[in-house]
């Protein structure tokens, strides 16, 4: 983030930044799909970083009529600002983050692990290490709400990663991010357990002793909410309303009902940062490129969550 982003920045310049991620991938579709969706209003606020090549491939594929100028597109005859990229995955992200000012949203379309550094494979890696910070990988939709503990590491390593001391960082950090960016308040925190039917009791893994007192400890710290656990991963789903939090221990054990249950519609949103970084809950879907048949609804929702995170700055600027 540039130095720029320590001061107050006028409501007029907050932005909502979006890297295009891969050129062979649906990004570009979803989005250029969503952002002509949007009100006119809204449409000011974004900036897109992206490579002239893929933009013009992608707007062909969907016929869509457009004109390509030195810092701008015109889709439809709306105006759109663009920083053109060489490279259009790493290179647009680097150049979204120096620009980032206080107040702005970073929306990344998907990318690659390979599109990446190998040592920092994807954007939320980047992000930890770039900042220096334990950040926390928490999903989105308008019923449901996913925090995972840990994410992109193999199962074999989940459960030496899970310690009190990262249960009580993920839960800060989804408590006062999802409140200050998004204005959620949670009333109740379930907890799934690691291992099936949560341990049962010591005879199929430790969760009980892993759980229990930082979920006591929580209850002390955070008297707004109610923390409840550890719970069989397989019940706990149908428990939680719209405003509660649902907290998984593994990637795919909270990914693969949310996005059952949500398809498209859901928000993969980065939380422990001094921004808010927004991306869809889908990947590139490389064999899908060019045939103008991606599903943009779920980019349309997180266009409309960048919006109204922008709204909340500039009320509370």
């Amino acid at each position: 983030m540039s130095e720029k982003a320590t001061n107050t920045i006028s409501s007029d310049s907050n932005k909502v930044l979006v890297t295009q991620g891969d050129s062979n991938g649906i990004g570009l579709e979803v989005f250029f799909k969503s952002f002509i969706m949007l009100e006119r209003g809204a449409k000011s606020h974004f900036t897109l970083y992206a490579s002239k090549e893929a933009c013009k491939l992608t707007l062909k594929s969907i016929g869509l009529p457009f004109s390509i100028k030195p810092d701008h597109l015109l889709i439809s005859n709306i105006h759109l600002p663009v920083i053109w990229c060489e490279d259009p995955a790493y290179d647009a992200y680097t150049k979204a983050i120096r620009d980032l000012n206080k107040g702005d949203v970073l929306l990344t379309l998907p990318a690659s692990k390979k599109s990446f550094p190998a040592n920092m494979p994807g954007h939320t890696s980047h992000l930890r290490q770039t900042f220096g910070r334990n950040l926390s990988m928490f999903f989105s939709s308008p019923s449901k709400n996913v925090l995972l503990l840990t994410d992109h590491i193999s199962l074999d390593k989940v459960e030496s990663s899970i310690t009190p001391q990262l249960i009580q960082e993920q839960i800060h950090n989804v408590l006062i991010g999802a409140k200050a960016f998004l204005s959620k308040d949670f009333n109740k925190v379930y907890f799934s357990g690691i291992n099936p039917h949560a341990g049962e009791s010591g005879i199929l893994g430790n969760d009980l002793a892993l759980f229990s007192p930082v979920i006591k400890e929580l209850n002390h710290r955070f008297k707004d909410n109610e923390f409840i656990g550890p719970i069989s991963g397989d019940i706990i789903y149908h428990q939680a309303t719209e405003h509660d939090l649902l907290v998984y221990s593994s990637h795919d054990q909270g990914l693969a009902p949310f996005k059952a249950m949500n398809h498209f519609i859901g928000a993969n949103i980065t939380l422990g940062l001094d921004f808010l970084r927004l991306s869809v809950d889908h990947g590139t879907a490389l064999d899908m490129f060019g045939l103008n048949k991606a599903n943009y609804m779920g980019c349309l929702y997180c266009l409309e969550l960048a919006v109204k995170a922008l709204g909340r700055y500039e009320k509370n600027a």
